[in-house]
């Protein structure tokens, strides 16, 4: 999502261990060193996630919606932002229309406005889920933007005030921890004062609540493997204030990041939270990704829990943020969200809070692997459990120390955790001592937890070590048409597993499992002879397991209707692109088929009696400008193709950053001008002094342009633009530069 950089704040303070604070959802333990809840005396393990719009972006509706659905999951962290300026929709206004200030920035707060967060605050509190708060976000690591202009305008007093204002607010709140900085450059010394005013207000008016900040991540500052501690320049340096331990990296960084978080938290009072990694469906990461890093990062020594992200929940479709698709709704029950889940589950089912990363491989001895394929592990400090994720599953044979494991009994018990699932699956008894090979049941990533077996701790995960229960939300398709032809039906739910069954009115049938979520079987021609209604349900095997309930599967006696096609919205769309588009006319159904010029689109939503299709057509069938033939096909038996709609594909307008050389000598030499910006295409023209020259097309931010030397006879301004042709396109602006000496400046 966003990239703090915050490091030295200007007021510090000697660190305490203090006493633990009353009735919250999360304080600091006694000993300083693990997140408890106070209410219950029970550590936490915090499963979180990055829903920084919520309060600003989402309906109450939604609101509930949404925090109801993490709670169902076992969520007990949400980072909230409280204000902001560019992210959302209509900023800076919530969903209501309100300001969160009624005069300049971080004055006179808006009682309606700040009436709505406390709501959401509450809704989350009564759900058991601790909102990470954050009042202000900086900006200024991005330029001048988000709070940075409002911090150089307001006064140390003003910010002061704010902080106050915060503290005083929430403090008698028991579900709160403060997020200071944002995007932050502390090297800005007018902004790095004023945001060390607004943290020290906010912890003297509330010394209840912990603070904590997001540093820079690895890559975008020195030194690398950012957390809070190296922010402020180690455990001598940090505010009495900061109680959290936020460590910040990239997929690829987070077992060093939080490796060396481990060790920075364990001079202090600082438990290690994985914040903030990268996002399922951002940087391109993976629903195996996204779960591979939390597993690297907890395991790794961010024992304190994970902020997991999503793009298009954090920001909640919101346009500036670029997540407008898929919707936030369809992502509660993504790969990553049903990941954290589940490794909740799994790490508050053991000593979470005692769990010492493996760094020098004395407890995962081999088969640790490197790169995209390494198996991290940890292991309880009073030895009671071993915990190894394997990201390559079966590939290797894993090797474990089994003297890691201290047992009265002297023997250890052994679990597989499919973390896909939930599932624990028992493997036996060892002895604990010598070395144990394990071979993970598939090629998917697997957990292994070793116990002691004296401790008589159950299965991971909390469960019973059985398979779960399956059930079944959706169908596709919903229905055939009697004396079809054999077809591939896909099962949507949860609980599914490899060995999972589809029955088709009580048959078994060939079954594919896909994930957790999805499995997919064979139905045979004679299944949909005779129209009426099948029922499908899917088994799972004991131990554990179950069948779901009946899902009605419609097989109809008559064949598909023709379809017609009356209109398309929108028309058209900007090239490279995905689009939503929206379909008009009569007799759709669930197997139509939308044809964007050669390529076929399965999967739409169909709605309006049949007379509404909606479908996401995606970036890459958008590759050339021109237009597109847009039909609508249902298949046989009957069906049918409807008349063509037209799409265009527009060319963007380009934009110019810079040009090299930014000037020529009179009478010179021809010579090749290199034009940087955006949105070029195929078919780009440089204009020097508004004549087309011959431009190569280098990339989507770059061209080049012939320079002649006829061009070069007159000393002056010569406007240098870049032309996209239609559809679309359009011509970039410039800017005009001086004339200086002999040589001729030309604008860009």
């Amino acid at each position: 999502m966003k990239r703090f950089l915050l490091l030295l704040l200007v007021f510090l303070s000697p660190l305490a261990v203090k006493a633990q604070v009353p009735n919250q959802l999360v304080t600091l333990s006694s000993n300083g060193k693990y997140l408890v809840n106070s209410i219950t005396g029970q550590p936490v393990f915090l499963t979180g996630e990055d829903g920084f719009l919520a309060s600003l972006q989402l309906s109450n509706a939604d609101v509930t919606t949404y925090l109801n659905d993490r709670a169902s999951r076992g969520f007990n962290a949400i980072w909230l932002g409280v204000t902001d300026q560019l992210d959302q929709n209509n900023a800076p206004r919530d969903f209501s229309g309100n300001v969160p200030f009624d005069a300049a920035w971080f004055t006179n707060p808006d009682a309606a406005y700040w009436a709505h967060q406390d709501f959401v605050i509450q809704q989350a509190a009564a759900l058991g889920i601790t909102i990470f708060l954050q009042p202000s976000f900086v900006g200024n690591a991005d330029g001048n933007v988000y709070d940075t202009p409002a911090y150089l305008a307001s006064s140390a007093a003003t910010v002061t005030a704010y902080g106050t204002f915060i503290g005083n607010r929430y403090k008698g709140f028991n579900n709160i921890v403060y997020v200071v900085g944002g995007d932050y450059n502390s090297a800005q010394t007018a902004v790095a004062t004023k945001v060390a005013d607004l943290a020290s207000a906010i912890a003297a008016a509330d010394p209840n609540h912990i603070i904590t900040l997001e540093p820079c991540r690895v890559g975008t500052c020195s030194p690398a493997n950012q957390d809070s501690v190296v922010s402020y320049g180690g455990v001598g340096s940090v505010p009495s204030y900061i109680r959290l331990n936020w460590a910040y990296d990239t997929q690829a960084n987070v077992v060093a990041g939080c490796q060396a978080a481990f060790t920075n938290s364990s001079g202090g009072s600082f438990p290690p939270l994985m914040g903030e990694d990268w996002y399922e469906l951002e940087h391109s990461i993976t629903g195996f990704q996204v779960r591979q890093e939390g597993y690297w990062a907890i395991l790794s020594g961010c024992y304190a829990g994970r902020l997991f992200g999503n793009g298009p929940i954090w920001s909640f479709n919101s346009t500036p943020s670029g997540n407008t698709s898929p919707s936030w709704q369809s992502q509660l029950s993504s790969a990553g969200s049903v990941s954290q889940q589940f490794m909740g589950q799994l790490m508050r089912s053991r000593e979470h809070w005692l769990m010492v990363p493996d760094k020098t491989h004395a407890v995962l001895t081999a088969g640790f692997g490197s790169g995209s394929t390494l198996s991290v592990a940890a292991r309880s400090s009073d030895g009671q459990t071993v915990i190894a994720y394997l990201s390559d599953g079966n590939a290797t044979t894993k090797t474990i120390n089994m003297s890691s494991i201290v047992s009265s009994s002297s023997t250890a018990i052994a679990w597989w955790y499919a973390p896909l699932t939930g599932a624990a699956t028992l493997i036996g008894t060892f002895p604990n001592s010598g070395s144990q090979t394990f071979t993970a049941p598939s090629g998917s990533d697997w957990v292994l937890v070793i116990d002691d077996d004296a401790a008589n701790l159950g299965a991971p995960g909390g469960g019973a070590g059985n398979n779960p229960v399956p059930s079944i939300t959706s169908l596709n398709p919903s229905s055939a048409t009697a004396g079809g032809p054999a077809f591939t039906l896909t099962v949507n739910g949860s609980g599914f597993i490899s060995s999972s069954v589809v029955n088709f009115n009580g048959s078994a049938r060939t079954t594919t499992f896909v994930s957790a979520t999805q499995i997919k079987a064979s139905i045979l021609a004679s299944d949909i002879a005779t129209s009426g209604t099948a029922n499908v349900t899917v088994t799972n095997p004991a131990p554990g397991g179950g069948t779901t309930p009946n899902f009605a599967f419609t097989i109809s006696s008559s064949s598909n209707p023709v379809p017609t096609l009356a209109s398309i919205s929108p028309t058209s769309g900007l090239l490279g692109q995905s689009v939503a588009l929206t379909l008009t006319g009569t007799n759709f159904i669930s197997s139509s088929v939308v044809n964007f010029g050669s390529n076929p689109n399965t999967g739409g939503v169909v709605s309006n009696g049949g007379n509404t299709l909606t479908i996401t057509i995606p970036a890459a069938q958008l590759n050339a400008a021109g237009t597109v033939s847009v039909t609508v096909t249902n298949p046989a038996p009957g069906g049918g193709t409807t008349g063509a709609q037209t799409f265009t594909v527009n060319n963007p307008v380009p934009s110019i950053t810079t040009i090299s050389p930014i000037s020529a000598t009179l009478n010179g030499l021809g010579f090749t001008l290199t034009v940087n910006g955006s949105n070029f295409v195929n078919g780009s023209v440089v204009n020097f002094n508004g004549t087309a020259k011959s431009t190569t097309f280098v990339s989507a931010t770059q061209v080049t342009a012939s320079i002649l030397a006829t061009d070069l006879l007159t000393i002056g301004n010569f406007p240098v633009t870049v032309s996209n042709p239609a559809p679309g396109g359009g011509t970039s602006g410039c800017d005009h530069k001086s004339a200086a000496g002999p040589r001729i400046p030309f604008s860009n």
